[in-house]
């Protein structure tokens, strides 16, 4: 399963998180992302986070993890993945939680019956 890097492996983030039990798998025909709680610290403060994930993904494809977060309250937030860099500085309240490669396809749908003669 992949393993996810953590934020201060992107250059220029100022946040570290104390959690990497983060992972990737296959979910059917679409990747998964899950996120662990953790806690960041952003300067002098900590603000923890509720797990969560994120569904629908492409397989084999490098993502960068996010959340929004304003008021820096932390709790339950909204994770969204990007393959795109740029995105991570496109507001002054988002940070990156890290990045992670979803696995490649299977091939196989769990989902899928089997389809038997008589």
């Amino acid at each position: 399963m992949p393993s996810f890097s953590p934020s201060n492996d992107v250059p220029g983030l100022i946040a570290v998180i104390d959690n990497q039990n983060n992972s990737a798998s296959g979910e059917g025909i679409r990747a998964k992302i899950t996120i662990d709680s953790h806690s960041v610290q952003f300067g002098l403060d900590t603000v923890s986070y509720n797990g969560g994930s994120i569904t629908g993904l492409s397989f084999n494809t490098k993502y960068y993890v996010y959340l929004d977060d304003p008021s820096y309250q932390g709790g339950a937030v909204t994770y969204s993945a990007t393959t795109s860099f740029s995105q991570l500085t496109a507001s002054a309240s988002r940070f990156c939680v890290g990045t992670i490669t979803t696995p490649s396809y299977s091939g196989v749908d769990p989902h899928a019956r089997a389809i038997t003669n008589h």
